[in-house]
């Protein structure tokens, strides 16, 4: 988002109202026809969850740290649960509307960019960034997910405030300075990825750094103020969650981090096209006294990932991503590559467009499916159950709640490994999974007693699993195979979960009963017996049969 204007040259686009009005409206027609699918889905991954927590405390009572901490996450975002609170007491459980507020803000955000890119940029070279930015794969995947609403409104939030302060730099103007720190504030509150966004106000390129500096000092304030609440809330400066990264894996965590981003914002041989025009707009810039600028942004959208590089996600890389491309398009204006530009700007839409097909396509097939599964679940009796559902455990066992406990309706068993048919259950009559073809569910009865034998008759060969808990971190060490798969699987096969031969996880849970699971490259499979694990008296635990 760093524009090509001189520093203290207070630059300015020229104002066309009429065109930049199209300009908007076409956005807007971009971004509804793109994303309306997302209106089909169903409650997919952390909804339930989150749900849930909202129905069982009362009100605005997560802004207390006693509440908040009963989340499974060292993470600081009110405005997720504000939004998502709000959606629920306007229209209960109705996954059409939280998807059409979702889809209202991915519209506003992506409107929003083109007026952050319009600032420094002729209107059409702001309305094909906008238009990249709004198909690439960050945000071709947090639309498709509830629970990543508060990256999209922080998005916008955070687009507002750096209009905001530019505007008023421009003029001189303290009410726009304050809104901008509202905004700013705002989007923090959404997602911590926006909290640096104040350093890359301070390089923007408007006017001298000592006028931006003047403008900033409300948003010292709110970082001071937001930084507090935050420690209030957490009892802690840091956060995370999920795989646990330790300091002596950082330096090759952090090494690969760019390959991965990189692999995830430009997959596949569009991908390659995409990176290089990127890449042809970008380095011009780097050689410029405007280097400093989009080293500051690059390092600042990297800064809020560090804690989670260990297992990169898309939605990780937005702001990245953001950056990326305005600074490439920030190049190609700057340099005035006039014979370059216009077939850059049609080979950057063109292979944009193709990469967001490839991945929509894929993840939005996967979202189908679980919305699939969610209903089904609903709709199922007791004695029927659903054989390796997409829809993670924990989420899976959120909507047994939410049909249990909302719908009041008999809870359906399901379960992720086969396992399950082994020990003692309710009896099963039927059992169904998911069909690709039908794109629904199909009953595959006639095979449960095949898989039950299948698991019941594993092999006994040899394996051993290490455990090793401290300060709320799981490591383990599973052997004695180099190759082949392993899975955690709990309470019997209604959850399991593919894990790496070694790693940690951060876990606050303390007591579990697992097995661990082994499949070979040649097709054969082994369990260990029930491991019971109660790491607050026994931090280390080690299982073995036969020769590890």
């Amino acid at each position: 988002m760093i524009g090509p204007a001189t520093e203290g040259s207070g630059h300015r686009t020229r104002t066309l109202p009429g065109r930049d009005l199209c300009a908007g409206l076409v956005i807007v027609a971009i971004a509804a026809l793109v994303y309306r699918p997302v209106l089909q889905l169903w409650w997919t991954l952390d909804d339930a969850f989150h749900l849930h927590f909202l129905t069982d405390h009362p009100h605005l009572s997560y802004l207390r740290p006693e509440v908040w901490r009963t989340l499974p996450f060292r993470m600081f975002t009110p405005l997720l649960f504000v939004s998502l609170e709000t959606d629920l007491l306007l229209f209960g459980f109705s996954p059409w509307h939280f998807y059409m507020h979702q889809l209202i803000a991915l519209i506003l955000a992506s409107v929003a960019t083109y007026v952050v890119f319009r600032l420094w940029f002729p209107l059409w070279i702001a309305f094909t960034g906008s238009v990249v930015v709004l198909l690439g794969v960050p945000v071709a995947s947090m639309a498709q997910q509830l629970m990543l609403r508060h990256y999209i409104e922080g998005w916008l939030l955070a687009a507002l405030a750096m209009a905001a302060f530019v505007a008023a730099v421009r003029r001189q103007s303290w009410p726009l300075a304050s809104i901008s720190a509202v905004l700013y504030f705002g989007s923090a509150l959404a997602k911590e990825i926006f909290v640096p966004l104040m350093l890359i106000l301070i390089v923007l390129p408007e006017r001298s750094w000592r006028e931006r500096a003047r403008f900033l000092i409300l948003h010292v304030f709110v970082l001071i103020t937001y930084t507090a609440w935050r420690w209030i809330i957490l009892g802690t400066f840091g956060g995370g969650y999920g795989w646990n990264t330790y300091q002596s894996e950082l330096p090759v965590v952090l090494a690969a981090l760019p390959g991965r981003l990189t692999e995830l914002m430009f997959p596949a041989v569009w991908g390659i096209v995409l990176v290089v025009i990127v890449a042809v707009g970008i380095l011009p810039v780097l050689t410029s006294r405007h280097a400093a600028r989009v080293l500051v942004a690059v390092a600042v959208s990297l800064a809020p990932i560090v804690p989670v590089a260990k297992s990169v996600e898309p939605r990780y890389a937005f702001a990245l991503w953001v950056t990326l491309i305005g600074s490439s398009f920030a190049g190609y204006f700057m340099f005035r590559r006039r014979t370059m530009l216009p077939l850059a700007i049609v080979a950057v839409l063109v292979a944009t467009v193709a990469v967001h097909r490839l991945f929509w396509n894929r993840t939005f097939a996967v979202a189908g499916r679980m919305s699939v599964e969610g209903r089904a679940l609903m709709k199922m009796g007791g004695s029927d159950a659903i054989r390796n559902p997409a829809i993670p455990p924990a989420a899976m066992g959120e909507l047994q709640w939410m049909k249990t406990f909302v719908l009041r309706r008999p809870a359906t068993p399901f379960f992720y490994d086969d396992i399950f048919l082994c020990t003692p259950r309710p009896e099963i009559q039927r059992m169904f999974e998911y069909a690709p073809q039908s794109h629904g569910l199909r009953d595959v009865t006639a095979q449960m007693d095949c898989q039950k034998n299948l698991a019941c008759a594993a092999s006994l060969a040899p394996l051993y699993a290490e455990f090793h808990y401290e300060d709320d971190v799981l490591a383990w060490e599973f052997g004695p195979y180099e190759t082949g798969t392993y899975r955690v699987i709990i309470a019997d096969g209604l959850q399991a979960f593919v894990v790496p031969r070694r790693d940690s996880f951060q876990l606050a849970a303390t007591v579990l009963e697992v097995r661990v699971r082994y499949d070979s490259p040649e097709g054969w499979r082994t369990y260990s017996d029930p491991i019971a694990l109660d790491f607050s008296s026994r931090p280390r635990e080690r299982w073995e049969r036969g020769k590890g």
